[in-house]
């Protein structure tokens, strides 16, 4: 088996983020924090990874072919922030709590939760939609925000120094008999 690292992990979350986001927001999808033009509204940015904590302890874990590794659970914080035009303020279409409400909502279609499972990934905690919305130069701009909390496996492949080849020979004396021996053994 591979190796898969916390970046790993990040990659495939952002790969779900892609398809996730602009098919059940609907609205399109960027990182936060990217020193950037604002894009049109509506949209929705993540912040990945934004808290990383390790669950328990760190299992050391081996097979039958003699492949070991590390296994690390851990629980990662995921923040999406909403934006919508001002003139979706009272027709509730598209508007950023509505979008995030969707998405939040759509964590439990087969669909969505299959694609978690997939990249090892599951839901452990999602947190109230907020509203903060505030005037943006003159204009009111509808904005909300997510907390989301989820569940991942790393694994990191070790060299545990096993034994692969063995190999010997001798003679064996029963007294009567002499018997010349040669033994191997591989994994």
């Amino acid at each position: 088996m591979a190796t898969n690292s916390l970046q790993d992990r990040y990659n495939d979350f952002l790969a779900f983020c892609a398809y996730w986001i602009p098919a059940y927001g609907p609205a399109p999808f960027m990182l936060g924090g990217q020193n950037a033009p604002r894009p049109a509204n509506p949209y929705v940015t993540v912040e990945f990874f934004t808290n990383v904590e390790q669950l328990g302890t760190v299992e050391r874990r081996m097979d039958y072919a003699g492949n070991e590794w590390l296994r690390t659970q851990l629980s990662v914080g995921v923040d999406l922030f909403a934006f919508s035009g001002s003139d979706t303020r009272f027709d509730g279409s598209n508007n950023a709590g509505t979008l995030l409400q969707n998405l939040k909502t759509s964590l439990r279609v087969p669909d969505v939760y299959n694609r978690l499972t997939e990249i090892t990934f599951r839901l452990l905690d999602d947190d109230m939609v907020a509203d903060n919305s505030r005037i943006l130069n003159t204009t009111y701009e509808p904005a909300a925000s997510m907390s989301l909390t989820f569940s991942t496996i790393t694994r990191t492949d070790i060299d545990n120094g096993s034994i692969e080849t063995i190999e010997g020979g001798g003679t064996l004396d029963s007294g009567i008999n002499d018997r010349n021996v040669n033994i191997s053994v591989t994994e």
